[in-house]
């Protein structure tokens, strides 16, 4: 049996069936408490099963099939059914405010019971280059470094606590992780760097994101990321779900492209708050959506948009996180081919969103206006050069390659330029 706790609360209790899973919630939980673990699993159901459940906690381990292995491995977890990982001391600490445990362990966790170990900038970034084969070959003083924290996603990362004196620590138990460090893949050269600059410039434009900063650790490069399902210093949790466990879809599908959801569903979603609520969310998801288009983003698929659970459980749309232009690394593509996560018109690639119909079907499928689509596109557009400029003079000194730097803005700024045009003629042609 898996139990479930919730901001320091037992929600209730998962039990596996051979491939099966079942969630029970807890009687007190719910006359006390109005955030479920899902908006897919109200509290009002008292009792989810099926596969819905299976994927929504799939989407909270790594996606990488080897990073499971490793850890399946260590932990003696069965092969056949990775969701086990969720009972080891992984499940401590996931996205949201949620928390995984088996029986035995419920008492110290809703008593607090936790710390934390010291990790030096060695240790980090051993654990970022070796990943994902650490695990299995750790000795035994240091085989936990990874204990206590389940991310997802493909890219090496480690999630830890950030210290006062502007020292790390690994958490344990109950004490939440603050913050997420990030490494450059090896085909990816400067990836981070790319990253903060595609998130900082959203923010200078105005756009919720996530706080990011870039150094190196040990010599390695990596993106800090400011977890924003914590709060109060890092001493609280979020309860947050993506996309995907929302709607009930498996990681593989996370790409529209791949059967994955689409600009309708993130908008349905951002309107069930109701109200004012659900304006603020389809406004910041239009600018998402424009600003992952501006700047070629090929990567903006379902998990990475989420939902932020208010007290009274409706659902907000969190800030932009893992945004990062595809431009540097397209190659010998021509940028007119690059896809994608998501359709705005006709089609996936850059030469049918880069039209008229890309903005109006983008529009239609928000049920926006033209106009407000065009107008936005232009305000960004037009903010974008100076914003990126900004973020770029702010770079720390940290060995990047210059020219790739310089290129990637001048590139930005060409687009820029291309979609304000493309804008405007839009909001002049005839509806």
């Amino acid at each position: 049996m898996l139990c479930v706790l919730i901001d320091g609360k037992h929600a209730g209790d998962i039990e596996f069936h051979r491939r099966r899973a079942t969630l029970r919630y807890k009687p007190e939980y719910i006359r006390d408490s109005a955030v479920p673990l899902s908006s897919r699993f109200p509290l009002a159901g008292l009792e989810a099963s099926g596969p819905e459940l299976r994927n929504w906690l799939l989407n909270l381990l790594p996606d990488d099939e080897s990073v499971l292995n490793h850890l399946r491995s260590e932990f003696g977890v069965d092969r056949r059914d990775p969701l086990r990982l969720l009972e080891t001391p992984m499940g401590a600490d996931c996205a949201g405010a949620v928390q995984f445990c088996g029986p035995e362990d419920v008492a110290d966790l809703l008593a607090s019971k936790g710390g934390e170990h010291p990790i030096t900038n060695d240790e980090i970034a051993e654990w970022l280059r070796d990943y994902p084969v650490l695990p299995a070959s750790m000795d035994g003083t240091r085989r936990d470094l990874h204990v206590g924290f389940s991310l997802a996603g493909m890219q090496p990362k480690i999630a830890l606590r950030s210290v006062a004196d502007g020292t790390w620590t690994r958490p344990w138990g109950s004490l939440p992780t603050t913050h997420i460090i990030k490494a450059a893949r090896i085909e990816y050269p400067d990836e981070c760097i790319f990253e903060h600059i595609a998130m900082e410039t959203a923010a200078r434009l105005g756009i919720p994101a996530a706080t990011t900063t870039v150094t190196e650790v040990d010599n390695l490069q990596v993106i800090v990321v400011t977890r924003f399902d914590r709060f109060d210093g890092g001493a609280l949790r979020i309860h947050q779900e993506d996309t995907c466990q929302t709607l009930g879809v498996p990681p593989a599908e996370k790409y529209e492209r791949c059967s994955g959801p689409g600009i309708t569903e993130l908008r349905q979603l951002a309107s069930s708050a109701g109200g004012s609520a659900a304006s603020r969310n389809v406004d910041r998801l239009r600018d998402m959506l424009i600003y992952h288009w501006l700047i070629a983003n090929n990567d903006a698929h379902a998990k990475n948009y989420s939902w932020l659970f208010a007290p009274d459980g409706s659902p907000e749309l969190s800030p932009l996180y893992d945004a990062c232009s595809w431009l540097p690394y397209r190659g010998n593509r021509q940028v007119q081919r690059i896809p994608l996560a998501m359709k705005m018109g006709e089609g996936f690639n850059l030469k049918t969103c880069d039209k008229e119909a890309g903005l109006v079907g983008l529009a239609e499928k928000l049920r926006r206006s033209r106009s407000e689509i065009c107008e936005r596109v232009i305000e960004f557009a037009n903010g974008l050069p100076a914003a990126m400029d900004a973020t770029v003079d702010r770079l720390p000194g940290i060995a990047v390659n210059p020219q790739r730097i310089e290129s990637h803005v001048e590139e930005l700024r060409g687009r820029a330029q291309k979609c304000e045009r493309l804008a405007q003629t839009t909001l002049r042609a005839r509806p």
